[in-house]
């Protein structure tokens, strides 16, 4: 197997701290070829601070010992390895870790030498490492190298009552493992649903259904069946997002609110604890943005900006990664529905400073998004040029079918700069672009339909009359769906009734927003 880029991204991927101890761990080996190891690790350190490709002609021209050139193919793959497990001891002691696994090791290899007594006395304590953890499937493992202590004695009362108790123990753990694979069976269905619409919304009755379906299944009548951790996690995430499908923000920010807490007091429970806890995070205020709860929402901003500093022990580039990615998003989101337009600029121009360290560590997915708020922001302060950068740079994305909502309405935007612009030259095309990108879609909505519409409208358009008459039949038409179920989240990514207005009105589109947002607030008081 050819790693030449894997162990370049890997090298690439790793701390100033991890670099160091892998250099340690390559130097408990003595011989000639551990120093051969060290020198190709540093060529690669090298070539990466050049920010370069990985170079293995320059790697050939070095003086290595041996006939290490001669099977460098070989010594790539030995030297990705011992990276690898360079990593998996540092990480482990890093965090004062000792895992489940090399307890259970240990047990075995006490009881292959007849060490009962000390095999006893790691199984109490994998025990309870085990039960902290929910980690049921250990525990199976433990018990059953218990049973081997326990045939060992001698009285038959004794025997009995310890082999029964084991046995409760078993059923217990065997009855939390068929748990938590129920729920997970509806947490993947979930996850299926979800990939149906990549604004995290149904746009279709048929999968509104399966939210329906899911939701009254037996196992979600209530909370008192999920009988774990796990499995009280991902009932509250199924009714999350069941409240969220339903638009019912305040429902689904009760059950944002109530995941956290349940993070919070199950510290570094189960595999991938700290990556659900950000998601965790990124949802609460996600719903907190929804509802409003602007001074609420600031408490969970600090929650995740510290988060890196509170567990830098055990926080990953991944999940570094992803905080950069969420706080990006949706603070753009906040200063959108809140209003605040100047914060919106100045926080534009803090994502930037760390942005080439992230931007193609982010997933393609995350990544497209992104680009859309930060042009997205862009055209609310009238900074069109911004816009079409962003815009421009989904459209130049390598094809996906990852978020083809924000696809769509990256090219409307676009499509709308080269207008504010006058980019007149440039417009017919961009039009063409647009309209053909759209009626290509598999999934076109009534949203699109009316997009649609009047782009092939606009090709016979000659005058600013007939321009403006034009603007006015489609904010009539946008507005007879916004409070469709399946369509009016076609608005929230832009709500392009707001631009409509700003141009019939002759008033800056921020202006439109303050003035929608004051009717709102206004309408709640009253209601």
């Amino acid at each position: 197997m050819e790693y030449s880029d894997d162990i370049f991204q890997l090298v690439k991927s790793l701390t100033k701290q991890e670099k160091s101890y892998f250099k340690k761990f390559a130097t408990v080996f003595t011989d000639e070829e551990s120093s051969n190891y060290l020198k190709y690790f540093d060529e690669i350190v090298n070539q990466i601070s050049k920010d370069t490709e990985y170079d293995e002609e320059k790697i050939r021209t070095m003086n290595f010992s041996g006939k290490f050139l001669k099977n460098l193919s070989y010594h790539m793959n030995y030297l990705y390895s011992m990276i690898l497990s360079s990593l998996t001891l540092y990480h482990r002691n890093k965090k004062n870790y000792f895992s489940l696994s090399d307890q259970i090791s240990q047990i075995s290899l006490l009881l292959e030498k007849s060490l009962f007594e000390q095999a006893k006395k790691i199984i109490i304590k994998a025990k309870k490492n085990a039960y902290d953890a929910e980690s049921f499937l250990d525990l199976i493992k433990i018990l059953n190298l218990e049973k081997k202590i326990i045939n060992l004695t001698p009285g038959l009362d004794e025997f009995v009552k310890k082999n029964k108790a084991t046995s409760d123990e078993m059923f217990y753990a065997l009855d939390i493992i068929q748990n938590n694979n129920e729920f997970h069976i509806l947490y993947n269905k979930l996850g299926a649903m979800n990939r149906q619409s990549d604004t995290g919304f149904a746009r279709k009755e048929e999968v509104s259904k399966l939210f329906e379906n899911l939701n009254n299944s037996e196992l979600m009548k209530d909370e008192a069946n999920a009988k774990s951790f796990h499995s009280r996690f991902m009932y509250k995430n199924i009714k999350m997002n069941y409240y969220l499908n339903l638009n019912d923000y305040e429902s689904a920010n009760k059950y944002s609110e109530e995941i956290v807490n349940l993070m919070e007091v199950n510290l570094g429970k189960g595999d991938g604890y700290m990556y659900k806890y950000l998601i965790s995070l990124n949802n609460l205020l996600t719903t907190q943005i929804r509802t409003k709860k602007f001074d609420a929402s600031e408490k969970t901003v600090v929650k995740m900006r510290e988060a890196e500093l509170k567990f830098s022990g055990i926080i990953t580039t991944r999940e570094k990664v992803f905080l950069f990615y969420s706080i990006s998003v949706l603070m753009i989101s906040k200063y959108i529905e809140s209003c605040k337009f100047d914060k919106l600029k100045s926080f534009n121009t803090e994502v930037l400073k760390d942005f080439d360290k992230y931007e193609f560590k982010i997933t393609l997915q995350q990544r497209i998004i992104l680009y859309y708020f930060l042009g997205l922001s862009n055209f609310i302060n009238s900074d069109f040029t911004g816009c079409i950068k962003w815009m421009g740079k989904i459209i130049n994305s390598e094809k996906s079918t990852f978020s083809e909502d924000y696809q769509s309405h990256s090219r409307i935007l676009y499509l709308l700069s080269y207008y504010e612009l006058k980019y007149f030259d440039s417009l017919e095309y961009i039009l063409k672009s647009t309209y053909h990108f759209l009626s290509k879609r598999k999934r076109v909505y009534k949203f699109e339909n009316i997009i649609l519409k009047y782009l092939r409208k606009s090709f016979r358009i000659k005058t600013e009359k007939e321009l403006y008459k034009m603007f006015d039949e489609m904010k009539f038409d946008l507005k007879k769906i916004v409070n469709d179920p399946f369509e009016k989240n076609a608005f929230d990514t832009f709500n392009i009734l707001y631009w409509l207005e700003s141009k019939l009105k002759k008033i800056p589109v921020t202006d439109v927003i303050i003035n929608e947002h004051a009717k709102e607030a206004v309408w709640h008081l009253s209601s």
